[in-house]
């Protein structure tokens, strides 16, 4: 199994890599949050399979509530591989079922072959090798026509693997042989450490010690090279079981010390108290009884304190033998106590399982007599009530038919009633609709006529001052003028617009942004767009969001400094609008004057928005407004 562990973890990425992945996660972006998900769950399965875990169930939950069947299988496929790294086959071949059942209908073959191998590993460490290596085949079927050397290499592994536990040796070293072939001396180098653990483990079980030896070697010498510390730990633990066949002692010491070392890097507490137990029995058979003691103890401790079963009783029984081996008959008998008082719960608890299981079958089998007993008794008795359970029917049925016909009258009243009510607020809501356009028109009428009078007056007078060629000033107020006509046209726009579709007010948003930012300034603008539904979008909610955005573009005009804008929008489920750029940013408890934010935040509460801003000194700046649903 050494080798599919091998195979399986070759992901790792460098802290760079990692931090830009959690900076992904936080993307407005569906598919690129849900990638995030996916690789961290994959990279930190070794390291931190809690967290490993969180990223997979953080991208089901999202990819169920987008329906996107893609990423779900995904999901399904990552928790697979938690499970399998965390020992819970059951709950692993759960998710890989649920993966394959959605891959198939999608029929992407690459990730078909992927969860192929994955129930191949699952039915393997379940010892069901006929099951596994008819998954493993489909895999490798698929990998070979599509031609990726690094699947098919992993797919032969398995297979290797697969022959090497049903006893067939030769066969797994020529299938190893086979996939070397595949790959040059510095290629791949952890799958290099795979293989040449498979090829160390066939050797083994074929008793060559030398060969077993030294592919063991080169195979943890890979496996350190990469960190994968776990496999390096078993890869020196089995050195050290071949030196202790060969009766070579120090060796075998120095190997189990090694699998220590490694497993405490990754605080892999089971099989440092499993190691743990081995050095001490090779200190026991060296004669060094004291040390052997310590060690023994300590392993105790370790499996007591994580409470496992298998690993307490291997320490008790080894310190059962040892207490005997220093005549010391009293610590021995209270530590055997200890082992068998475990042991025989640990058999108790199944004992109690079969037990049960066969009270019940016991319950099932007396009741099914009593029925057969009973039945000739009912059906004797059911020939002598038929006749008044013939009566009786018939009076219920006069009874539900009167009963029904009162319920259906009565629910045609109620259904009239109700209509007419429907009616008069139908009406209502009409008159009050009437009303509501008849003000936003007159408002707008207002505007145009007061408002742009007092523009265009300003204006004229402007146009006659620049004859008389009057200082800089004047440009500066017809700069105002323009904009205070500009607002005002798209103000009345809105205003006068009964609903907009979300496209048409990106277009209007994307208009206002080129002129502040491009126009003017030469900026450069970046535009994302994910429109997967048209929302349409009322006048009071339009005019709050242009004023947000008009604030915020304001803000990048004057205090950012900024040379690069990025504008998202979305309208989905729920309409979100993001702007990031690249200036100097500010920290918000430090500002001296706050109205604008404080604008931001009441306009994007009256519409129902959810608010966000990020920024810290030289960092950028980003402002999100989201729909609340």
């Amino acid at each position: 199994m050494l080798a599919v562990t091998l195979v399986f973890k070759t992901h790792a990425q460098n802290n760079a890599e990692l931090l830009k992945l959690e900076k992904d996660t936080l993307s407005p972006i569906d598919t690129v949050r849900f990638n995030a998900y996916s690789e961290l769950s994959w990279n930190l399965q070794q390291a931190n399979s809690a967290k490993s875990k969180y990223y997979a169930l953080k991208l089901l939950n999202e990819a169920k509530n987008k329906k996107s069947k893609k990423h779900i299988a995904q999901a399904f496929n990552d928790l697979t591989v938690v499970y399998i790294n965390t020992g819970n086959l059951k709950l692993a071949e759960l998710y890989a079922d649920s993966c394959l059942a959605i891959r198939l209908k999608l029929n992407n073959k690459l990730q078909l072959a992927s969860i192929y191998n994955k129930i191949g590993i699952i039915n393997e460490y379940q010892l069901k090798y006929s099951k596994a290596l008819e998954y493993h085949l489909l895999a490798l079927k698929i990998f070979e026509d599509l031609n990726i050397k690094t699947n098919i290499i992993q797919s032969i592994v398995g297979i290797s693997a697969i022959y090497r536990g049903i006893g067939d040796n030769k066969k797994a070293i020529s299938y190893i042989n086979k996939a070397l072939l595949m790959i040059g001396k510095n290629e791949m180098g952890i799958h290099l450490a795979g293989l040449y653990s498979s090829l160390a483990s066939s050797y083994d079980n074929l008793q060559i010690a030398d060969s077993a030896i030294f592919y063991n070697k080169k195979a943890k010498e890979i496996a350190l090279k990469a960190k994968n510390y776990s496999g390096a730990a078993v890869l020196a633990n089995n050195l050290g079981v071949i030196y202790s066949r060969l009766g070579k002692l120090k060796e075998r010491l120095d190997c189990y010390n090694e699998a220590i070392k490694y497993s405490e890097i990754i605080s892999d507490t089971v099989n440092l108290a499993f190691y743990q137990c081995n050095v001490a029995q090779s200190l026991l058979e060296m004669g060094k009884i004291d040390d052997a003691e310590k060690i023994m103890k300590k392993s105790l401790q370790i499996s007591l304190k994580v409470k496992h079963n298998e690993n307490i009783l291997n320490s008790y029984k080894a310190l059962t033998s040892l207490c005997f081996y220093k005549h010391q008959p009293d610590s021995g008998i209270y530590y055997f106590e200890k082992y068998r008082l475990i042991h025989d719960s640990i058999f108790s608890v199944q004992q109690s399982d079969a037990l049960a299981e066969a009270q019940t079958k016991y319950e099932v089998e007396k009741k099914d007599l009593e029925l057969l007993k009973h039945k000739s008794e009912l059906i004797i008795q059911s020939k002598q009530n038929s006749i008044k359970t013939l009566l009786l029917i018939s009076v219920i049925a006069i009874s539900i038919l009167l009963i029904l016909f009162l319920f259906y009258r009565n629910k045609y009243y109620k259904k009239q009633h109700a209509y007419q009510i429907q009616l008069k607020d139908e009406q209502n809501k009409q008159q009050i609709m009437l009303a509501q356009e008849k003000e936003r028109t007159r408002i707008a009428q207002d505007l145009h006529d007061n408002m742009g009078a007092y523009a265009t007056s300003i204006l004229a007078q402007i146009d006659s001052l620049e004859v008389s060629k009057s200082t800089e000033k004047i440009k500066e107020l017809r700069v105002d003028a323009e904009n205070i006509m500009g607002t005002l046209r798209e103000t009345i726009w809105v205003l006068k617009t009964k609903t907009i579709t979300s496209q048409q007010f990106f277009d209007f948003i994307k208009n206002y942004i080129g002129k502040q930012l491009v126009s003017n300034l030469n900026l450069n603008v970046i535009y994302h767009e994910n429109i997967e539904k048209s929302r349409e979008i009322s006048p009071s909610v339009g005019l709050n969001l242009y004023r947000i955005i008009q604030e915020i573009t304001q803000n990048i005009i004057k205090h950012s400094h900024a040379k690069n804008i990025e504008v998202y929008f979305e309208s989905s489920e729920k309409i979100s609008i993001c702007i990031i750029d690249d200036g100097k940013g500010f920290n918000k408890n430090e500002l001296r004057r706050k109205s604008g934010l404080e604008n931001i935040e009441f306009r994007a509460n009256e519409i129902k928005y959810l608010l966000h801003i990020e920024s810290a000194l030289n960092t950028g700046s980003k402002v999100m407004v989201e729909e609340l649903l």
